[in-house]
């Protein structure tokens, strides 16, 4: 006879309490009991993670997406997010302009790219503008870029006969952002 079998004789052979037969008789002898905590049906909890999980995977995607990809408009706003909850709007003009150097040798896409680098580069700026930050940053940021979008002119041709109207819209910018900057200086003068 092994252990098993020695714990099993000794659990029948002990004898049952007088006041409950069964096991269904407890909640009888306890009363209903009363949870304050709701019933949330386990299928509403798989439906919320399911949703959840379908989200994060569907953000995660997006971010691979190129110009002209059916989840880009994802990308761009999950990108616009991220640099909003960062306070940092330097980062959506970096993230449009790795996707121009991404897209380069890929005439299609590259308008619809430098489309979307020169709307983010003056919503960044507004967004400075009206927010009082530093725009020295986002001044430097498109120098920044504008030398790695001469970089990538000499590896990809087709690139850099678009080079000139983004880094002409580039100055553009960084000479409103001096002039803003005067004019700030003037008045804290006066």
């Amino acid at each position: 006879m092994n252990e098993i079998d020695k714990f099993r004789e000794i659990y029948i052979s002990c004898p049952q309490p007088d006041n409950l037969e069964r096991w269904d008789q407890i909640e009888t002898k306890l009363g209903k009991q009363d949870s304050s905590r709701p019933y949330i049906p386990s299928s509403l909890i798989t439906a919320v993670v399911g949703i959840f999980l379908f989200s994060a995977t569907l953000v995660g995607v997006a971010q691979a997406a190129k110009p002209g990809d059916h989840l880009y408009p994802l990308k761009i706003l999950t990108d616009n997010t991220i640099a909003a909850v960062a306070r940092n709007p330097e980062l959506k003009v970096q993230k449009r302009a790795e996707d121009i150097i991404k897209v380069s040798s890929d005439s299609g896409r590259l308008e619809d790219a430098i489309k979307h680098y020169q709307q983010t580069v003056n919503d960044a700026k507004k967004e400075v503008q009206e927010k009082s930050q530093d725009q020295q940053k986002l001044k430097q940021t498109l120098k920044d870029q504008d030398k790695k979008f001469t970089e990538e002119a000499k590896k990809e041709p087709a690139f850099s006969s678009k080079l000139p109207e983004i880094i002409n819209e580039d100055k553009k910018i960084e000479g409103e952002i001096k002039k803003d900057q005067q004019k700030k200086g003037q008045s804290k003068k006066e």
